[in-house]
């Protein structure tokens, strides 16, 4: 899966891009759940107005998955606190490993 990194003027990472290629919050939720080390805490309910999709902890990090403006062709991932960039780039690497498949 392709990531897209989104940094900082000085050049930190502060969160990441992945393709919508999903059908909704549960297939998204259903995707993060297999990634090692993440746990899904919520997900969005269904016609719900908010754009965060999924909210989960990675490495006892609170992280969201979120679509600018409610349609987008990529989905944010990142985290509302300051989060290592070890940690998020940690994540990317397990993203990327992961298969995207809707089971």
């Amino acid at each position: 899966m392709k990531t897209y990194r989104l940094k900082t003027d000085q050049g930190v990472c502060i969160g990441f891009e992945i393709s919508n290629d999903f059908l909704g919050s549960g297939a998204i939720a259903r995707f993060i759940n297999r990634v090692p080390d993440c746990e899904v805490i919520t997900k969005r309910k269904m016609f719900s107005g908010s754009e965060v999709h999924v909210v989960f902890i990675y490495k006892d990090k609170e992280f969201q998955v979120w679509e600018p403006f409610g349609d987008n062709s990529r989905l944010h991932i990142g985290s509302e606190s300051e989060v290592n960039e070890e940690i998020i780039l940690s994540l990317v690497n397990a993203i990327k490993k992961t298969r995207n498949y809707f089971i």
